[in-house]
């Protein structure tokens, strides 16, 4: 699958912040993703770009920044526009876990209140 290259007739993960193309058979099929720079085939780590340029992917709220893609938050979790990790991604007003630690967000068992998500920006009225 995508972000994975063959190895020894096993998939493995490319390298932390890098990606491929699904179908990849090699290390060095696996680029790092945008916003960082290195090189994982040459074994150098790719790191956060600190001056700006290609980096500048931004996630829309209730989203988070994995490895250079915008990923939705865990069910019935949200997160402010930028997030940058899945620790940014808190459970809903009615709702409570841990979706960080993978614990699901489950409506609250306090009554009310819980069937209604306000969006980003919103509240409820």
């Amino acid at each position: 699958s995508a972000n994975e290259y063959l190895d020894q007739g096993a998939c493995v993960s490319c390298p932390d912040n890098s990606v491929s193309d699904e179908g990849s058979t090699a290390l060095s099929d696996c680029t790092c993703a945008t916003g960082f720079t290195g090189d994982p085939a040459g074994d150098v780590t790719c790191t956060a770009d600190s001056g700006g340029g290609g980096g500048d992917v931004t996630c829309s709220a209730n989203e988070y920044l994995d490895q250079g893609a915008c990923v939705s938050c865990p069910d019935n979790s949200v997160s402010d526009e930028g997030s940058t990790a899945l620790s940014d991604c808190t459970c809903a007003t009615g709702f409570t876990g841990d979706p960080a630690g993978d614990v699901t967000c489950t409506a609250d068992s306090g009554g009310g209140g819980g069937d209604v998500t306000c969006s980003a920006n919103e509240y409820l009225d």
